[in-house]
């Protein structure tokens, strides 16, 4: 019999992370799968998770097609709730619990408000990216084929312009380049031959003739040149076209007066644009052969006035435009925009929108006028990698914009003037991996996934610049992810337990099966769902909402919630400490006792392995079916009012705090280097910590428990 009265009382051990090293404090553990913190500090068994939408009319949930993304926002206001979902070859929005879903972008069967050709495939790629702005959402999705789109809660449509117009051709005196024969050809309408109720000509520069008496005038030779460009409902313009060819006049000199002699252009084949082009701005240079300047102007509108002035042509219909605006009227400057390159990335900051990872040059950072996302003006774009490696990652944050390859690391922020950009670089060796997996902590912290693991970049402070640093690797989780998908890892803040949750493609699979949970302080791990994407809904409900191709199944799933009418399929949730001892592991000993502190949940009992000596193999267990007692998960001696058992509203139910308790296992280890146990269930259960008594052995020798 061992001697009881040498016996040491160790803990409580309150284990709430867990770390893949071999060496650990007594209060790290091994393993912490599917269980979540709570808000009294303690670890209890995930719940749920349910459909977003049930259907009870047909006794099962909505099927769907490939998913590649979900994205969630509040727009006009809030007054529209936008739940979008890309599934198979169509971007759908959510129509509310007892509607199916529209069809935003898609093939043309589907009635989509956009049509297009979206990829539908299992080629590792990102998943799709959404932007939420002020006016909408942009749409990116991923593939050959994908450009990026436009959805402001009503109308959707391409994402700016990535075509040009042709340049219009203008009729007037002269279309040649030379300035020599008569203004008699062509539309010019001068005083001589033009209803001057109307307005008599005013292009082209005229002067009094000085070396005549008369009240005759002269007409300087001179022309000029036209450019067109497209607006869309929303402001944005694309590339100009190219110049038109000059046209022009030659000196003339009449007994006329000054007034008389000027010309008038018309131009001809204005471009219409695409469908969601609703104006057409025009161009002109001022009189090239004497005002001193190549530069082209706006052209103001006749027709319309106001908020309607908003192009030389407020439609997509008309293609001619008489122009009898003079120099003197035209003085502002058009966008020297660029047409909107196809990109896989985007973010909004410093009131613009970011975009890289083009097809041409995938190194490339292009940042849109402030305020018109869709508009991109020639210059306005950076390189931050001097190698020009693909830009991986784009993240705003309270320091400015981070901009990720998959090696290296920048901070781009305003130049001292105000007018341009800069980048710092914060790391030369430590990049992101999996755009999606960028997210921001409530403390400020942004955490991601790189090629070494996953990084954390703290806020810059008064005293210290923001910093990289790398984040504990649980379970070498690095050797079992799969590097060829890892580009697919999403992840998401939890907004009521402030979690960041990244899952993650390990051990061969094509879909994120693991994810990693990391509070501030410590780390777990959830297998509830294979999430391909996932977001938080920006309303007062809060939800993380994930799609899932495997696990539970296809579709759409809300975490952390569960209904009556849906039951998710069992699956374990377990403590697992480390291995315990470990300081004392020179001085063998006899565990004899456990003690576990645990909160009330379930009419059920925890399931106890033991192992020993270094050795993960599973030396015995305790759980209803052996021979010695399992933990019950509530106080055998004050038995509590079961959720699901209890009557509601019978006089002896009462419903009060779930309270914790003790519960004693005995276990037999005897003479060991260290120990390790691990508490499971498939229920729910929850855990608050553990102690244990040992008797020490300070020299060799058996002993045996009592």
């Amino acid at each position: 019999m061992a001697d009881l009265s040498v016996q040491q009382e160790r803990g409580p051990l309150v284990i709430r992370g867990e770390s893949g090293k071999l060496f650990l404090p007594d209060e790290v553990g091994a393993r912490i799968e599917n269980m979540m913190l709570t808000e009294d500090a303690t670890l209890r068994s995930v719940v749920g998770p349910c459909p977003l939408q049930p259907d009870k009319r047909n006794g099962g949930a909505p099927t769907f097609s490939r998913v590649h993304g979900v994205f969630h926002c509040l727009l006009q206001n809030g007054s529209r709730d936008i739940l979008l979902l890309h599934s198979g070859v169509r971007v759908e929005e959510f129509q509310g619990w007892a509607s199916t879903w529209k069809t935003i972008i898609g093939e043309s069967a589907a009635n989509p408000l956009v049509e297009a050709e979206l990829t539908d495939d299992q080629v590792p790629r990102f998943p799709t990216q959404f932007v939420a702005t002020p006016s909408g959402v942009i749409i990116i999705p991923q593939g050959p084929k994908a450009r990026a789109y436009f959805y402001d809660g009503t109308v959707a449509a391409p994402f700016g312009f990535d075509e040009r117009p042709a340049p219009p051709q203008p009729v007037g005196p002269q279309t040649l380049t030379d300035l020599t024969g008569s203004n008699s050809s062509g539309y010019h309408m001068d005083g001589g031959v033009m209803n001057p109720d109307f307005c008599y000509g005013r292009l082209g520069t005229a002067r009094g003739n000085s070396a005549s008496d008369d009240e005759s005038g002269i007409l300087e030779r001179g022309g000029v040149r036209y450019a067109a460009y497209w607006l869309d409902y929303w402001g944005n313009q694309s590339a100009l076209s190219g110049r038109s060819a000059r046209v022009s006049w030659v000196q003339e000199s009449a007994n006329a007066q000054v007034d008389l002699l000027p010309k008038q252009v018309l131009v001809t084949s204005v471009s219409p644009g695409p469908a969601h082009c609703i104006g057409r701005g025009l161009a002109r240079t001022q009189d090239e052969l004497h005002s001193g300047t190549q530069k082209l102007f706006e052209l103001p509108s006749y027709a319309a006035e106001g908020v309607f002035n908003f192009a030389t042509l407020p439609d997509n219909v008309t293609t001619v435009f008489p122009d009898n605006i003079p120099d003197s009227w035209v003085f502002k400057e058009p966008l020297d925009t660029i047409s909107v390159p196809r990109f896989k990335l985007a973010c909004l900051a410093f009131g613009r929108c970011w975009v890289a990872n083009t097809e041409a040059d995938p190194g490339r950072l292009y940042a849109s006028v402030p305020g018109r996302w869709g508009t991109f003006v020639d210059g306005d774009d950076l390189r931050p990698d001097p190698g020009g490696h693909e830009i991986t990652g784009l993240h705003s944050t309270s320091a400015g914009l981070l901009a990720f390859t998959e090696v290296s690391t920048f901070l781009i922020v305003p130049s001292d003037d105000g007018q341009r950009f800069r980048w710092l670089t914060l790391s030369s060796t430590v990049g992101c991996v999996a755009p999606s997996s960028i997210q921001t902590m409530e403390n400020g912290v942004t955490i991601w996934l790189g090629r070494g693991g996953f990084y954390g970049l703290a806020p810059a402070s008064k005293d210290a610049a923001p910093t990289v640093s790398k984040l504990e690797d649980p379970d070498n989780l690095l050797r079992r992810l799969n590097k060829a998908r890892r580009l697919q890892a999403c992840a998401a803040v939890d907004p009521k337990s402030g979690e960041y949750r990244c899952w993650v493609p390990v051990d061969g699979a094509l879909t994120n099966t693991l994810c990693i949970v990391y509070d501030g302080d410590n780390l777990r791990r959830r297998t509830d769902v294979d999430a391909v994407a996932v977001c938080v809904t920006r309303d007062h409900r809060q939800y993380v909402v994930a799609v899932s191709e495997t696990v539970p199944t296809r579709g759409v799933w809300v975490l952390d919630h569960q209904q009556h009418d849906y039951t998710p399929g069992a699956r374990t949730s377990m403590v697992e400490t480390g291995w315990i001892r470990t300081p004392d592991s020179q001085r063998r000993g006899s565990p004899t006792t456990v003690w576990l502190w645990l909160r009330e949940t379930q009419n059920a009992s925890l399931t106890v392995e033991v192992m020993r000596d270094w050795r993960n193999t599973v030396l015995y267990t305790v759980d209803a079916n052996s021979t010695e007692q399992a933990p019950l998960m509530y106080p055998a001696d004050d038995t509590p009012d079961f959720w699901g058992t209890a009557e509601l509203g019978a006089a002896d139910t009462t419903w009060a705090k779930r309270r914790p308790y003790w519960r004693r296992v005995w276990v037999h280890i005897p003479d060991c280097e260290v120990f390790k146990l691990r508490l499971s269930q498939t229920t729910d259960w929850e855990f608050i910590g553990l102690s244990f008594t040992e008797i020490p052995h300070n020299k060799g020798g058996a002993s045996t428990p009592p």
